[in-house]
């Protein structure tokens, strides 16, 4: 699992994308970007996923639509599948 780019430049685009490959189909996918402190700053639900690789988009706005700040921030992949929950934690930056 990555992201592209990472850092991320908030002056070209801002955006990145979260590469994942799941050896099953999932029910659901569920990605969550936190702050360094833990925060939850935004939630991609219903996230388009089948099994084998898999990408989808964020544009570094929380849930307010606010582009987050300089920074390092966290985010958890959640796949739900009928053997149970699938998580990974990644890192990523976002510069200006």
């Amino acid at each position: 699992m990555f992201n592209v780019p990472n850092p991320v430049d908030r002056t070209f685009g801002g955006k990145t994308f979260f590469t994942y490959h799941l050896a099953q189909a999932p029910d659901a996918v569920t990605i969550k970007i936190y702050s360094v402190n833990g925060r939850l700053l935004k939630t991609l639900d219903d996230v388009s996923a089948n099994r084998g690789t898999n990408e989808t988009g964020w544009d570094c706005r929380d849930e307010a639509g606010v582009r987050c700040a300089n920074g390092v921030y966290f985010y958890r992949v959640i796949a739900d599948t009928e053997n149970g929950k699938i998580e990974q934690v990644g890192k990523l930056a976002i510069l200006r």
